[in-house]
């Protein structure tokens, strides 16, 4: 059987839900399974953490922002925020988290090509899940003034 690529159709079949592309019913899911699948409440719940079943999948708001590198940092790296830097700019500064005590704030943007940044470059630091206060586009967190609307 040739598989093709699933075009967002399902057909009933003897009170089963399949794709018409999957093969036979038995490796489809009956009706009954699918509304009593118990999934994460969404995505954030789950992410950093590895998962225990099927989670399916989710889209999530994840607030960034712009910071300088205190030192050289890698992509995906714990980061926390650099108190009293002397500088006389707004944009924040942060470095490794690695002390005990550290509040890390979130992590250096796992999306990076170039792998590290070096001193002073400006990176997105995507903020840890579920520790924002508020998030519509704009959002609000306790380590960061609001900006004006």
């Amino acid at each position: 059987m040739i598989k093709r690529p699933f075009r967002g159709r399902c057909r009933a079949t003897n009170g089963q839900l399949r794709s018409p592309d999957i093969g036979p019913p038995a490796q489809s899911l009956h009706a009954e399974e699918l509304m009593t699948h118990q999934k994460a409440k969404d995505a954030l719940d789950t992410i950093g953490t590895v998962l225990t079943k099927d989670e399916g999948r989710d889209a999530v708001h994840l607030a960034v922002v712009c910071c300088r590198a205190f030192h050289l940092l890698a992509a995906g790296e714990d980061v926390c925020l650099v108190e009293n830097t002397g500088r006389a700019e707004k944009i924040p500064v942060v470095r490794r988290a690695v002390a005990k005590g550290d509040v890390v704030l979130g992590v250096v943007d796992p999306f990076l090509k170039v792998g590290t940044v070096e001193q002073n470059d400006l990176i997105w630091v995507f903020l840890t899940p579920r520790t924002i206060t508020s998030l519509t586009h704009r959002w609000t967190h306790p380590a960061f003034p609001e900006e004006p609307k």
